[in-house]
């Protein structure tokens, strides 16, 4: 189809070059600044701001998955121009409920096996720059958490224990593990005597930290996992904004902030970890890789701007295939790694006053706000575009070989489902008659517009029967029924003809769109089996009262309804 092919590209090619460096410094600071700060103390970022930027980020990773992928995901594989197995099932929901079973299995896996060659490795980079050997024996501590005062907040931010266990390798330690033991993203904390344990073979004041290779395997998967979810996210994201129309100029601005964000999540994770010092360099190599992905995926949109075509079905496909692995990808990261771990299983918001934890739940829930509230600025700003979009699909669908004449009726059959032959049969219409059941008082007419230009026609569609249904359902059996449905697409009379309740209690004027004068969207009527059918024809009418005020409606293809005579 030809809205299936081309983009809404128009030009403005100095605004799309200078969003390559506007992303990319806006993703870079994002991304760099936390590990920066962490690393360089000296540049007197105080505690409270790693303790907004941890747990904003946290926010920000949970609402990308629901508002910004799987929302996206939907729309993308619920596309009109898709057919076949891709548009008989909810894949979207099921490709996200396989990626967190997997992520799952990956993670229980690496907690059990995997060492990634650290088992030996003692050498941690401490946050003044220096680095220092320590004996793979942890240390231990019964001291409570040291709370830090942010400077001007009033707020006693818990920094973390620095007291960190790699495992219980002792035999008196067999036994169920307790909740928090064996969390992936976190060193895993264990209270136990001083005495029993060596302690490290050099500290800086409180600041003991030893290199545990077991936890730092676990929270490098993690950030992997991270990682490839926002990366992947950022490139689709970047080919949409090179090709986009006039919705151009909103994406820009909502990127920019989407990516800087995103980034800022990604960084404070990246600077929550104790890297060793072989690795010192890896953060910054994570960072810049997500930094670049975005630019890049514009730069490679403008390059084949000429040829890319956002709504072909392989990019429709690949769109949301890849949306719906990523969203089940930061839904698993942040209701386990980020939200369980750093809340339900951390030692130190355990021990925490109150007010810290709400703090944190604050700065979460503000985080997942914002990039709520950016979802919704972009979706008003492409609705516009959609719309357009619609009216172009719809002029370029109009039939223009047909066999009737406008303004005149024109007689079509109508189709009855056979339950011995499990399919729908067409019926002249001509004196045909159908049995009835009761004598019928009253005929109850329901009209609906299901409205094509939205998106998610199927579950629009699905709400709508079941609503007809429910309303069918209370009526006496002396009432018959007609419903008329404005605005179907295809894909709605698929729907219509595999509906058991349509099947056994109603005859279909429209089962394709060989009747309607524009093959993208049209009308169609259910009659009751109570109605003995005489006739069923069809006006295509050359003009109606919509063609002056709403030309979506006001052409060729708005026809009237299907009149059967009863």
């Amino acid at each position: 189809m030809s809205e299936c092919v081309g983009n809404n590209y128009d030009g403005r090619m100095g605004t799309r070059i200078s969003a390559i460096f506007v992303i990319l410094v806006g993703s870079f600071l994002g991304t760099w600044f936390p590990v920066f700060a962490a690393r360089h103390k000296g540049v007197g970022v105080p505690s409270w701001a790693f303790f907004i930027a941890k747990y904003f980020g946290s926010g920000v990773i949970l609402a990308t998955a629901f508002i910004h992928l799987l929302a996206p995901a939907n729309e993308a594989l619920s596309n009109p121009c898709l057919t076949g197995p891709i548009t008989d099932y909810s894949w979207v929901e099921g490709i996200a409920l396989m990626t967190v079973f997997a992520l799952f299995f990956v993670e229980l896996m690496t907690m059990r096996y995997a060492r990634f060659g650290h088992e030996h490795e003692h050498d941690v980079e401490h946050g003044d720059g220096h680095s220092h050997a320590g004996t793979s024996s942890p240390t231990y501590s019964d001291e409570p958490v040291a709370l830090k005062s942010a400077a001007g907040t009033g707020l006693d931010v818990p920094l973390e224990d620095t007291s960190k266990a790699p495992g219980r390798k002792d035999s008196s330690c067999a036994g169920p593990h307790m909740p928090g033991d064996d969390h992936l993203s976190h060193a895993r904390e264990h209270p136990v005597n001083a005495n029993n344990a060596q302690v490290s073979a050099h500290t800086h004041g409180d600041s003991r930290k030893t290199f545990d290779p077991e936890s730092y395997s676990a929270q490098l998967t993690a950030v992997f996992i991270l990682e490839f979810g926002v990366i992947f996210h950022s490139i689709f994201i970047g080919l949409t904004l090179a090709v986009a129309g006039e919705e151009f100029a909103t994406l820009y601005v909502v990127l920019v902030f989407h990516q800087t964000f995103e980034g800022l999540a990604l960084g404070s994770r990246l600077a929550s970890i104790e890297w060793p010092k072989t690795k010192r360099w890896t953060p910054y190599i994570l960072g810049c890789g997500y930094a670049i992905s975005t630019p890049i995926a514009i730069a490679i949109g403008l390059g084949v701007r000429e040829s890319f075509s956002p709504g072909s079905q392989t990019t429709l496909i690949a769109n949301g295939v890849f949306d719906s692995i990523s969203a089940g990808i930061l839904i698993y990261t942040a209701l386990v790694e980020l939200m369980a771990h750093e809340f339900m299983f951390s030692g130190y918001m355990q021990r925490a006053p109150i007010k810290v934890v709400l703090a944190a739940v604050g700065t979460m829930a503000l985080g997942a706000s914002l990039m709520a509230l950016l979802g919704k600025w972009a979706k008003l700003g492409i609705m516009d575009e959609v719309i357009k979009q619609q009216i172009s699909i719809i002029n370029n669908n109009i039939k223009t070989d047909v066999p009737w004449e406008q303004d005149e009726s024109y007689p079509q059959p109508f189709h009855l489902y056979d339950s011995s032959a499990s399919q729908w049969f067409a019926h002249t219409s001509t004196a045909h008659q159908l049995p009835t059941s009761a004598e019928i008082t009253h005929l109850e007419l329901f009209s609906w517009n299901i409205d094509f230009m939205l998106p998610f026609g199927d579950s629009r569609m699905g709400a709508a029967l079941a609503h007809l249904q429910s309303l069918i359902s209370i009526l006496p059996e002396s009432t018959a029924h007609v419903i008329f449905l404005q605005e179907c697409t295809p894909s709605d009379l698929r729907l219509l003809a595999s509906t058991p309740w349509i099947q056994q209690s109603f005859a279909i004027t429209d089962l394709d769109s060989s009747m309607w004068a524009n093959a993208h969207y049209g009308t169609t009527t259910l009659i009751s089996r109570k109605c003995p059918v005489q006739q069923v024809f069809r006006v295509h009418f050359s003009a109606t009262n919509q063609e002056a005020g709403r030309p979506v409606y006001g052409f060729a293809a708005e026809r009237s309804p299907d009149f059967p005579a009863l």
